[in-house]
């Protein structure tokens, strides 16, 4: 059966294709859910596919309202496919009464015998299935006309050793008061698909695929809220929204409300309290993040969801709240492990929300990229056959991030392509997280002028839709860019009141915007050190409290600068000598480079020429490694501004370290451990030291030491 056919149904369709194949006995299919939540549309797709396979024979019908009281017009649709043969070879009785029932003949002066149609309904049944199975499908069976459900009734209390299938859609399967046809079969027999709302992934591909439309996430966050999931009633909403009148080429919805508008209309709900009011309160923990990035209110909405719902909270809003909280202050992994524990039972309908993707961006934060990387590409595995494109989309962006984080940015650039491709080819509609990818890779590859342009379009499109997050993150990029470029006022400009804006939303997890150092560093650039100062506390702490490595170090390196910025160059050459002692705790080289320069730089100023030279050629490798013109420009300058006699021949400390031990034939893995390098920088240490000494191999190396001409 094709699983991609209806939105969102990708599991029930699949346990209907199993259910469907044919069996002895005869048993039932009871299609559950409340109107509009698709039940004729997986109703149909099954026969479709049934019909396609060959399988089986079908008798169908699907009964309006304003025939419910037009007796037998069920069974006239019922029979209209069977060969008229199969009900002429019956005995009279039944055959005169099912051609008077069905209207095939004239009616007579009294109504047909209830029994002799009943009886002719389960003869006609028999013989096709000593043909074949057969399955014979209602759609709502509610609507079926009463003659019509008694006669199946009976015929299907009887035809139970049968290969018959009764494949039904209804509100509900009965309960204590089950529809005739329900409860003429055992109700063992029965296999209840109860369809509940449709997840964020999968209203949006229903309205791509139906109205041609494709939705920021905050606006279908919001379509999500007023639907309450139902995709008749999201189709209408959006149907509303548009009018008559196509969108643009964009094909984006119109610009999204007043979140306090969106916000109004779970007031109904979240008055009743109980389950209903814990499903409002898990949609406003999500329309609170995406639209407003509030983590305070968030939070307070997610709590909320998680008392109401109890036992039936779904693992979705238990991740979201073990997310908020780590964002609104360092916490345990317990929530999410339970998050973790519960999806191996429970099906997450989003893979974006799913505990395996959030537990990688935690380790990530962590700067514990490895066990991240395993994480997210499990998340991606998850997402690809549910051709989740929407999840994909956004989850690229995040794996992408990590990839920058580790300096592998050839891959950070072809996961940022793919979340790009996806989005602009109009598969997930939020192109401003999009830019934000490719922009934060381009930014550390030094192509600066690309990185602007796309950061400046991301943020006015999250702006545009609504998206506050992303809005700050492209912000983040554009202001990095002008700090590579040292344009420190442009930097301050971007930058003076975002940490305290960040702050008021309850944002206290250090890396999650990287925007923290620079921020702290250009504003102490453009002289305003009191500003920085209280930036760099706060950096400070939150770093400690969460024991982030990399925000440990960069906060160490503020600190250092800010000494450095009062005159105080001894005290800022020990503090930034300590900097460069933490980031050997994270595996960031990009930080760590941009740490020795400082380091150099402020040597240079203390007149430690060999000691600055020394650290800005560490400085240096680091950032030719990565690829990162720019900031490798930034580190020649600073060395030529030392003066002096600039050593050719001369091993700094560094590379004389790395040069004695490939002397004495450790492999590049070996030395980097020995020394707490990466093996990149290990190998642009060892090409500036044969270039300096005049050799090409690891031989002629080892050869100049042992003899004493280095």
């Amino acid at each position: 059966m094709d699983t991609t056919s209806v939105a969102g149904r990708r599991d029930e369709l699949t346990r209907l294709a199993s259910l469907l194949q044919p069996q002895p006995g005869a048993r039932g299919i009871v299609i559950t859910g409340d109107d509009g939540m698709g039940k004729t549309t997986l109703w149909q797709a099954a026969l479709d596919s049934s019909r396609g396979a060959g399988t089986h024979r079908i008798l169908q019908c699907a009964p309006a309202v304003a025939e419910r009281h037009l007796p037998y017009s069920g069974l006239s649709d019922l029979l209209a496919a069977v060969d008229p043969a199969a009900v002429e070879s019956l005995p009279p009785p039944q055959r005169r009464a099912l051609a008077v029932a069905t209207l095939v003949a004239d009616p007579s002066p009294t109504p047909p015998d209830e029994r002799a149609v009943a009886y002719g309904l389960l003869s006609v049944i028999r013989a096709l299935t000593a043909v074949s199975p057969l399955v014979i499908a209602v759609d709502d069976l509610h609507w079926l006309d009463t003659p019509t459900a008694l006669a199946l009734a009976y015929a299907a209390r009887r035809c139970l050793a049968d290969p018959v299938v009764f494949l039904v859609s209804a509100p509900d399967i009965g309960g204590a008061a089950p529809h005739p046809v329900v409860a003429a079969l055992d109700h063992r027999a029965w296999f209840e698909l109860p369809l509940g709302p449709l997840g964020l992934g999968s209203l949006h591909r229903l309205v791509r695929s139906s109205l041609g439309i494709d939705l920021t996430r905050p606006q279908l966050l919001r379509l999500h809220a007023g639907s309450g999931g139902n995709p008749r009633q999201a189709l209408a909403i959006v149907g509303r929204l548009v009018g008559s009148s196509r969108p643009g080429a964009s094909g984006q919805l119109p610009g999204p409300d007043d979140p306090a508008a969106a916000l109004a209309g779970f007031d109904a709900d979240l008055a009743t309290g109980g389950e209903r009011a814990g499903h409002a309160h898990a949609q406003l923990a999500l329309l609170c993040l995406s639209t407003r990035a509030d983590v305070t209110v968030a939070q307070q909405h997610a709590r909320h969801a998680v008392d109401l719902l109890g036992e039936a909270c779904p693992v979705e809003v238990l991740t979201c709240l073990a997310v908020l909280e780590n964002f609104a202050g360092p916490t345990t992994t317990a929530r999410l492990e339970r998050a973790m524990a519960m999806s191996t039972t429970s099906r997450v309908e989003s893979v974006y929300e799913h505990p395996t993707f959030w537990a990688g961006h935690r380790l990530m934060l962590e700067d514990r990229f490895d066990e991240a990387r395993v994480q997210f590409q499990a998340a991606l595995a998850m997402a690809a056959p549910s051709g989740d494109e929407w999840s994909r989309a956004a989850m690229l962006v995040h794996v992408a991030e990590l990839e920058c984080r580790a300096g592998n940015w050839a891959a950070a650039a072809e996961y940022a392509h793919q979340c790009s491709l996806l989005t602009r080819d109009a598969a997930h509609g939020q192109p401003g997280l999009a830019r934000y990818a490719e922009a934060m890779v381009a930014v550390r590859q030094g192509d600066l002028t690309r990185a602007t342009t796309l950061a400046a379009e991301g943020e006015l499109l999250a702006a545009a839709g609504g998206d506050e997050l992303y809005r700050i993150q492209n912000i983040g990029v554009r202001a990095h860019a002008a700090v590579s470029l040292g344009e420190w006022a442009e930097a301050a400009g971007l930058l003076r009141n975002m940490p305290d804006h960040l702050l008021s939303l309850g944002w206290r997890e250090p890396t999650v915007f990287p925007l923290w150092p620079d921020a702290i560093e250009s504003l102490m650039a453009v002289g305003e050190l009191e500003l920085a100062t209280r930036y760099r506390g706060i950096y400070a702490a939150n770093a400690d409290a969460y024991a982030r490595p990399t925000a440990q170090a960069t906060a160490a390196r503020c600190a250092g600068l800010l000494h450095a910025a009062r005159g105080d160059l001894p005290g800022a050459l020990d503090i930034l000598a300590a900097a460069v002692d933490l980031h050997q705790r994270s595996p960031d080289r990009y930080e760590m480079g941009r740490t020795l320069l400082a380091l150099g730089a402020t040597r240079r100023r203390a007149r430690m020429k060999r000691a600055a030279r020394e650290g800005l050629d560490e400085a240096l490798a680091i950032f030719e490694a990565l690829g990162s013109p720019v900031w490798a420009q930034r580190v020649r300058a600073e060395t030529a501004r030392i003066g002096g006699r600039v050593a050719t021949a001369e091993l700094t400390d560094a590379e004389e370290r790395v040069a004695d031990l490939a002397a004495r034939g450790a492999t590049n893995r070996a030395i980097a451990a020995e020394l707490f390098l990466a093996e990149s920088t290990v190998e642009a240490h060892l090409s500036r030291i044969y270039r300096k000494v005049g050799v090409r191999t690891r031989a002629e190396l080892a050869h100049r030491f042992t003899t004493g001409k280095l």
